[in-house]
C-alpha cells in the first residue's frame, strides 16, 4: 500500500527552502538532509519503509549528537 499523504491537496509537501536556514554553516546541510529524509518517508511505499526508517534514525542520532 502506498502512502498517499503527499498527494493529498490538504497536506503541503515538506521541502527544503532557504527560509529554513538558521545561519549555522554545516548544520544547514544537516537540516536539508533531514527534510529530504522526512519527505522520502512521507511518500515511500511500505516495502521501502524499513530501510528509510533506518537511515532516518541514523541521521537523527548523528544530527542531535552534533547540536
Amino acid at each position: 500500500m502506498r502512502n498517499t499523504s503527499s498527494t493529498n491537496p490538504d497536506v503541503p509537501p515538506f521541502r527544503w527552502s532557504d527560509a529554513l536556514l538558521l545561519g549555522h554553516g554545516t548544520m544547514g546541510a544537516t537540516h536539508s538532509e533531514f527534510v529530504d529524509l522526512v519527505a522520502a518517508l512521507s511518500r515511500a511505499e511500505d516495502r521501502r519503509l524499513p530501510g528509510l526508517l533506518g537511515a532516518f534514525i541514523a541521521h537523527t542520532e548523528e544530527h542531535f549528537s552534533a547540536e
